[in-house]
């Protein structure tokens, strides 16, 4: 049955396994690392072409969001051929099939092309897995998914890799593991909400809300980008003429841990609706907090010992797990395409901070004479107080009023509060036996109470298109046409509820 618990287990298992795959490729380090040195004398070209090939890419599915979204979820064949495809030419890149790239240009350039749009079509594939998982079980469940999913992506990366196996594995079959998962995720048409009615991003009723903390963190990739192009010692090093990346420090790696796995324990537990959601709204406020203190307090101390031998603190993956999680808020909140939120405020600012740091900076500082004595002490400094400022642009953004009261709508558990509590209970049993969402339950209540499209869209802090999708998968679910079919079905379970209690 659509909404079943093993239908929500088997999306849930499936949007989990994929994105711990995908994970490591946005890591920075990752490519300089694994593929694109392997080319010999055409590696920064092939870097630069594939870094290119995405940024167009992530600009095409922001503009052509419908199409593309419809094309990938009418056909789940194209992920599987992806998946193999991502295969084959990664197993070229890595040198599984032939040990060096140098004496084939033409075969180089078809394997870094057709890498970079298996990437593409997996990537997409992926977000819109991820929203079909919050539309159907809900959006803590999202982000639940996400924190989870990052760690383990940590635990797979090449880049934090201690044997030669594990080394080659990602780069080689992720793609493929990743473009599967999405292939072979189950699908409920009754559940998947229609790509025609999504809200365009600049149509976004709080777009403008969440633009300053969404914003500064393009301006934190720049920073870090000029960062690294001073000094990629503390990225790579080269060993046994190949590109290695540098030791890992313990206290980056724990300190990113602990903070994914707050937002992890903070998600699942406002899953639970057996709590109220001031409980809830609390908790997940306590752990954030906790969690960019934690950030915050390394980038303090380098600040503090600037000059001198400053603590140089990589929050990058912790950053980046943190937007991801905004990212998929302001989606939901504002009834928006995936593929345009995540391109443009994701995909674009990792591949944007890339471009600035291998392809733009280095010859822009040899042809300005800076080296890394004179430039790196700076760009540190500049780049904490970036991620400092940004850190806590996101913790107000994600405290504010609006956005709690869209996390924490009021609970449909029976409580003591009288008559409208009672109705919140006969919704949730309605909701429970017709397999409708959290958030359908909530909108279900409104409608109720009589409420229109665009009054419940503002009291539940979302977009009036968001409320009518909504509605029209309650009256698909429940058999009705109308509001009033809705209040009369409410009104009759709670009438025979009063007359069985007798």
């Amino acid at each position: 049955m659509v909404g079943s618990k093993s239908y929500k287990s088997a999306l849930t298992i499936a949007n989990f396994v994929g994105l711990s795959f995908l994970w490591p490729y946005y890591q920075r380090a990752f490519y300089r690392v694994t593929l694109f040195y392997r080319l010999g004398e055409g590696a920064e070209a092939g870097y630069g072409l594939f870094l290119v090939l995405l940024l167009a890419g992530c600009v095409v599915a922001a503009v052509k969001y419908r199409a593309i979204e419809a094309l990938l979820d009418r056909e789940p064949i194209l992920f599987a051929g992806a998946a193999v495809f991502s295969l084959m030419t990664g197993s070229y890149l890595m040198g599984v099939v032939m040990p060096s790239a140098e004496a084939a240009p033409v075969l180089s350039l078809l394997a870094v092309v057709g890498y970079a749009v298996t990437f593409l079509i997996i990537s997409a594939g992926a977000v819109l897995m991820l929203m079909r998982l919050v539309y159907t079980v809900g959006l803590f469940q999202g982000a639940a998914v996400l924190s989870a999913s990052s760690m383990m992506g940590k635990v797979l990366s090449p880049v934090t890799a201690t044997s030669d196996s594990l080394f080659g594995f990602v780069p080689v079959v992720g793609l493929l593991v990743a473009g599967l998962s999405v292939a072979l995720s189950p699908r409920a048409p009754s559940t998947v909400e229609a790509t025609s009615s999504y809200d365009r991003l600049t149509k976004a009723p709080y777009l403008k809300t969440w633009l300053l903390p969404l914003s500064a963190y393009f301006v934190l990739s720049v920073s870090h980008a000029f960062r690294y192009a001073f000094d990629m010692t503390n990225e790579v090093s080269a060993v046994g003429g190949e590109i290695v990346p540098a030791a890992v420090s313990h206290f980056p790696v724990i300190s990113y841990f602990t903070f994914a796995g707050l937002l992890l324990v903070a998600s699942a537990h406002s899953t639970r609706g057996n709590i109220p959601s001031w409980n809830r709204s609390a908790f997940w406020v306590a752990a954030l907090g906790v969690a960019v203190g934690l950030l915050a307090t390394p980038v303090l101390m380098s600040l503090a010992e600037f000059g001198d031998d400053p603590v140089t603190f990589d929050a990058g993956l912790s950053l980046t797990l943190l937007l991801a999680v905004c990212i998929l808020l302001f989606t939901y909140q504002n009834r928006l395409s995936p593929l345009q939120t995540f391109g443009v405020f994701l995909c674009s600012a990792l591949v944007v901070e890339k471009i600035v740091t291998y392809l733009l900076c280095p010859p822009l500082l040899a042809s300005i004479g800076q080296t890394a004595a004179t430039g790196v002490y700076p760009t540190i400094m500049i780049s904490e107080l970036a991620t400092l400022i940004m850190l806590f642009l996101f913790l107000a953004r994600l405290c504010q009023g609006n956005v709690l009261a869209l996390l924490f709508p009021a609970s449909a558990s029976p409580s003591a509060d009288g008559e409208r509590d009672k109705r919140r209970t006969v919704c949730a049993t309605i909701g429970k036996e017709a397999g409708l969402s959290d958030r359908e339950v909530d909108v279900l209540y409104y409608l109720s109470c009589g409420y229109s499209a665009k009054r419940t869209g503002e009291t539940l802090f979302i977009s009036e298109r968001t409320a009518q999708t909504h509605t029209q998968n309650i009256y698909r679910k429940l058999g009705v046409h109308n509001r009033q079919a809705i209040i009369d079905l409410v009104e009759d379970v709670e009438r025979d509820r009063r007359e069985g209690g007798k």
